[in-house]
């Protein structure tokens, strides 16, 4: 199982749990928050180390930026089928209690990691 799948399957079954929510529409908006952070933490390395000012760009043309996050919830939407979702479900549920512990822990660290690491590539750039 691959890294997002085994996120989506822990976000779908923490958000089982509430009611009033729908967990296939949660778990893949999970997906899509992570992989937009993943994207932007990329854009930004690319912006430090090759020093292209790829975020003036997007700044200027906000329909691009706008248009991209689009492409990255629709790819996603499409991506995670019910069948898709319905294996990756099955075989989180095969894993031992001590591997959903993991990920459901993956789950929440993962964005934190994410935003520190931006965080960390801004803070060498501009130093206070």
């Amino acid at each position: 199982m691959t890294f997002f799948g085994n996120i989506f399957a822990s976000s779908y079954k923490h958000y089982l749990k509430q009611k009033r929510v729908d967990p296939y529409f949660q778990a893949k908006l999970i997906i899509v928050i992570y992989q937009s952070l993943a994207v932007l933490l990329f854009l930004l390395m690319i912006n430090e180390y090759f020093k292209v000012s790829i975020f003036s760009f997007l700044s200027r043309n906000k329909v691009i930026s706008i248009l991209i996050y689009i492409l990255i919830m629709v790819a996603n939407f499409r991506y995670y089928s019910k069948e898709r979702m319905s294996t990756y479900i099955d075989n989180f549920n095969l894993k031992t209690i001590q591997e959903r512990r993991f990920w459901a822990i993956i789950t929440g660290l993962t964005p934190i990691i994410i935003l520190g690491l931006f965080f960390i590539i801004l803070r060498v750039k501009h130093p206070v």
